[in-house]
């Protein structure tokens, strides 16, 4: 009788194994090797080399100014939601030191769960009928000439919050009549007439968040483009070709992979 095989591979395969917690050694004690190693395959097995120290240009710096502060008490004072805060993005510090926010309505919970997106999902809360006048009041205490709206999704609501997204443009309409209103909605489960709600309230800019999102599509949804930067550059050594690319930061949990978009002459 033959005794069993004590080949953990016996088919020869070329075997990648995941890298674990831990430094190694098997005790599991020391620095987290997913974050600090690159995996590389040797035969069957797999070693880890440190990365190395992380450039600069990757690193977020916490820069909490006198206009983020002040954002932060404009929020907290009226109780409401951003989707930089919510979802978590690198970039809140500059962009609201430069006084830009993009407020998120109809709470911080969502009834989905998309992999690109870092808003928590849970059974929400009720409505906040006085949201509307809140973000108003928001707007002017910011001096806003343009203000970006987004929401989570409400797939609890009939018309998945369409009406609170009416009276949202409206009352800044009210309080600031020269001030740009874009939107970026959920697909409201693609129902016509919670669009036509939204719509019959005529923001400036409609963009449909969760649809331009989906890769399938083959959009890129992209911000913090510092396109004015890159013009003056252009001009002052008047090379105008270059190679633009927008790899994802590898942020764990972040909001969506944002882009880093990159011009390389």
């Amino acid at each position: 009788m033959r005794a069993p095989s004590r080949d953990k591979n016996p088919t020869k395969r070329r075997l990648y194994l995941p890298i674990l917690d831990g430094n190694g050694n098997g005790h599991g004690n020391g620095e987290h090797v997913a974050d600090t190693h690159v995996a590389h395959s040797i035969g069957c097995s797999q070693t880890a080399q440190p990365v190395g120290r992380r450039p600069d240009w990757l690193r977020v710096k916490a820069k909490f100014g006198p206009n983020f502060r002040n954002l932060k008490k404009i929020m907290n004072d009226l109780e409401l939601h951003t989707v930089c805060e919510e979802a978590g993005c690198p970039n809140i510090f500059e962009c609201w030191e430069e006084r830009e926010a993009t407020f998120l309505i109809l709470g911080d919970r969502c009834t989905r769960r998309c992999g690109f997106c870092d808003v928590q999902t849970a059974k929400p809360l009720a409505v906040d009928e006085e949201e509307p006048e809140k973000i108003a009041r928001a707007v002017g205490a910011m001096g806003l000439r343009h203000v970006v709206l987004t929401s989570v999704a409400r797939d609890d609501l009939p018309d998945g919050g369409a009406r609170i997204w009416a009276a949202c443009i409206r009352a800044i309409r009210a309080e600031l009549p020269e001030c740009g209103v874009e939107v970026l909605t959920p697909d409201f489960k693609g129902d016509r007439n919670a669009l036509a709600t939204v719509m019959d309230a005529e923001p400036d800019v409609f963009q449909p968040w969760h649809w331009v999102t989906i890769p399938a599509i083959g959009i890129v949804h992209g911000e913090i483009f510092y396109l004015k930067e890159l013009a003056e550059d252009c001009a002052a050594d008047r090379v105008y070709e270059f190679f633009f690319c927008a790899p994802p930061l590898v942020i764990t949990h972040g909001t969506g992979s944002p882009i880093n978009p990159q011009a390389i002459k």
